[in-house]
């Protein structure tokens, strides 16, 4: 960025001591000066003018998307840290062996300041079985999923695979003994430079 405001710096400094003398003339062509001058350099001078306003609008459109980028990196910078990969004592090799899973009035909200999500959520589903989650949009059946991989923190209650409480197992363990296709793959909306 500093660099850029460097370039811009000399860029200009320079642009005023090539261009001043033709300010000045175009602003006499009224006086003396202006009676003198061929009618074909008023164009010329204008055009110089018009090419010099359209540089100026690009370096102030690039340096606002310069800002756009920063701020989005900023804001994934601030996005705030998932849990431990590793959490000692790890789980057996074997866990979880059965696939019992039991929700425990779990409660879970996107952010500290936002309302709960999922409002305490009971249930159990034995190991083996097939069940399907239905509902209407925003009820929160992807919420219930993403639950089982930690994607969001829980604000309260508790989920257990074969009886061991998932928010004490590290995500490395936890996300690579089970496997999920999520009903939306997309992590950005857009490029960090957009």
């Amino acid at each position: 960025m500093a660099a850029l405001a460097v370039d811009l710096r000399d860029s200009e400094a320079t642009r005023q001591k090539r261009y001043f003398p033709i300010a000045a003339d175009v602003a006499t062509w009224g006086g003396p000066m202006g009676k003198d001058m061929n009618a074909n350099f008023r164009p010329s001078v204008s055009l110089t003018i018009i090419a010099e306003l359209q540089f100026l609008m690009m370096g102030t459109s690039r340096v606002e998307a310069l800002f756009v980028s920063m701020e989005r990196i900023t804001n994934i910078c601030k996005v705030p840290r998932e849990g431990a990969e590793i959490v000692e004592p790890r789980p057996p090799a074997s866990w979880p062996q059965t696939g019992e899973v039991e929700f425990k009035d779990l409660r879970v909200k996107y952010a500290p300041e936002l309302p709960d999500v999922l409002k305490g959520v009971s249930f159990k589903v034995v190991g083996g079985t097939k069940v399907g989650i239905v509902g209407p949009t925003g009820c929160g059946k992807s919420t219930t999923v993403q639950s089982l991989f930690r994607f969001v923190e829980f604000a309260g209650g508790s989920i257990e695979i074969d009886g061991l409480d998932i928010s004490k197992v590290g995500l490395k363990d936890l996300r690579s003994r089970i496997q999920i296709v999520p009903q939306d793959p997309v992590i950005l909306s857009g490029t960090l430079r957009d």
